[in-house]
């Protein structure tokens, strides 16, 4: 059997082209490290900025458990259990801060609802919510 560091992960864009991103210890590591941040309230940011646009939306998404809208707290805690459950995570470049890397994860919230855009940031002791809401592709 391969170590981790030679598994590739294949994640599907939301147009159904195969991409593939080789997934290494380290990136285990920021899954674990993003997992934690969220675990601590005080550690979670949402704040816009012009240099660091945000479009955290939750009220905007239905919890298709409930079918009632995410609270701010419910659609972290959302996010930590997908990312708990290995749900495919993209690393990606941000344009607005440059060159600052982000964390992408597509969810399939079912038939009756869009998919969900989620993006995630990691800052210094802080988990960023970049975004959360449904997809616009």
């Amino acid at each position: 059997m391969k170590n981790k560091s030679e598994i590739y992960h294949l994640i599907w864009s939301s147009y159904g082209y195969l991409r593939g991103k080789l997934l290494n210890d380290s990136f285990d590591e920021i899954r674990h490290q993003i997992i934690r941040l969220i675990g601590r309230p005080k550690a979670r940011v949402t704040k816009w900025s012009p240099k660091s646009p945000i479009d955290w939306q939750p009220e905007q998404v239905i919890n298709p458990d409930s079918g009632m809208p995410f609270t701010r707290n419910g659609a972290w805690q959302f996010v930590k259990q997908k990312l708990e459950e290995n749900h495919p995570l993209e690393e990606i470049e941000l344009q607005k801060p440059p060159k600052k890397k982000a964390y992408v994860m597509r969810i399939n919230m079912g038939e009756e609802y869009p998919e969900l855009y989620v993006k995630l940031q990691l800052g210094s002791g802080e988990i960023i919510g970049r975004s959360f809401h449904y997809s616009k592709k």
